[in-house]
């Protein structure tokens, strides 16, 4: 299984690049399954995501860099056995910090008896948002503008 955290600012089209990804995977005949980490009451993300027809798992009661970090780590064993997606994509909250996401799921993996890979993915808008703070710096790829091209960093 691998994961794909789709990190980036608020705004920034994670949710616009995850259902374009998820709608194409699945038309290659590829089990896509998406984590949804919203800090409001409210689903925005989710229910957007629900409109194009794909399906989704919300992760609320706070941030999953830190407040529920366990509860990812059961929603991905979860997923694993009872759906077994190709891929999991991951789009916590805009003011999320990706690393620290990041080593929440490679302990996850870590601790998993299954074969995870993953992959951080940040959205970035050069010439609006240099986006120079911690987290954002050391991503595994950049992907450039908004809805735009993976790039080799």
């Amino acid at each position: 299984m691998k994961l794909f955290q789709v990190a980036g600012y608020l705004g920034s089209g994670k949710t616009t690049l995850i259902v374009s990804l998820a709608k194409a995977l699945s038309s290659e005949g590829r089990k896509v399954a998406i984590l949804v980490n919203d800090l409001s009451g409210i689903p925005v993300d989710g229910d957007v995501i629900s409109e194009y027809g794909l399906e989704v798992k919300e992760i609320g009661g706070g941030c999953i860099c830190c407040q529920v970090a366990g509860s990812m780590k059961q929603t991905l064993e979860l997923l694993a056995k009872n759906f077994n997606p190709d891929l999991v994509v991951i789009e916590p909250t805009g003011i999320a910090v990706p690393a620290s996401i990041k080593d929440a799921i490679k302990e996850a993996v870590k601790q998993n008896k299954r074969k995870w890979s993953y992959i951080l993915g940040i959205l970035k808008n050069w010439e609006e948002n240099p986006q120079k703070e911690s987290g954002f710096n050391n991503p595994d790829k950049y992907i450039k503008g908004k809805y735009g091209h993976m790039v080799q960093r």
